[in-house]
């Protein structure tokens, strides 16, 4: 992924997030997701990005980890939208 849409991604708000993913196959986002689930200063972006993918993806892009809990990024999502 370019650094540039990353950066667009870690600056955008909750209903520009899903403007910016909405060109990426959603197997792409939950690899994103998974990948920066691991970085304390990605964990946030990771949750908002884990929200708009469904579980099956998110445990096809870590079977070993099982993804990122999908209803804790279910939680983060709705709490930055109220």
């Amino acid at each position: 992924m370019p650094l540039g849409m990353l950066n667009a991604l870690y600056r955008a708000e909750a209903d520009g997030l899903s403007d910016l993913l909405g060109d990426i196959p959603e197997s792409t986002q939950a690899r994103l997701a998974v990948y920066l689930y691991g970085r304390s200063h990605t964990h946030d972006l990771s949750l908002r990005i884990a929200a708009t993918c469904d579980g099956a993806a998110l445990r096809d892009a870590s079977p070993l980890v099982c993804g990122i809990p999908n209803e804790r990024a279910r939680q983060v999502s709705g709490s930055s939208q109220q």
